[in-house]
């Protein structure tokens, strides 16, 4: 069972078994694939870009100033997760990775942007987000991860909220 604390200096620590430990290690590469050929006609990429402005040639010059700095930004939430977790410890068969402050703000958003990848990939809608589970489903197991994401960002948030 994950646990997340947060220590005197502000900084977190999340404990949780190796085998999921072994699952968000394989995140960074979901979402960097995207991030190294952003092809802006890809649902995916136009939900974790979405357009600033309706009018196209806004849009386009909103693109041409930030656009480099969004997808920079959206690199470093990533280099910092995998860097956390590449410097986990291992301890009776847990594993502790240690947040810093300065790292979690990258870490909510990398969990968010694999979040939307995910609910993107699934057609996730408002309207059937709370539909029943159905292991059987040839998706299921990302169903499954996206859950069990939104419950850590939900720890975060609350261990980062604790006084």
């Amino acid at each position: 069972m994950m646990t997340v604390r947060r220590n005197k200096d502000d900084s977190l620590v999340v404990v949780l078994p190796v085998d999921e430990a072994g699952l968000l290690q394989s995140l960074p590469e979901r979402l960097r694939g995207i991030l190294e050929n952003p092809d802006f006609s890809d649902r995916c990429v136009r939900r974790l870009f979405p357009a600033a402005y309706t009018d196209p040639e806004k849009e386009t010059e909103h693109r041409r100033l930030l656009g480099d700095y969004l997808l920079e930004s959206k690199r470093q939430c990533l280099e910092a997760f995998e860097g956390t977790l590449r410097n986990s410890e291992i301890r009776r068969r847990k594993v502790e990775i240690q947040i810093t402050s300065e790292e979690f703000e990258l870490w909510l958003g990398f969990i968010n942007d694999i979040r939307i990848l995910l609910g993107t990939e699934l057609d996730i809608r408002d309207d059937n987000w709370s539909l029943s589970f159905d292991p059987q489903h040839p998706r299921a197991d990302d169903l499954a991860l996206l859950h069990y994401l939104s419950w850590l960002e939900e720890c975060l948030l609350q261990a980062g909220a604790e006084p």
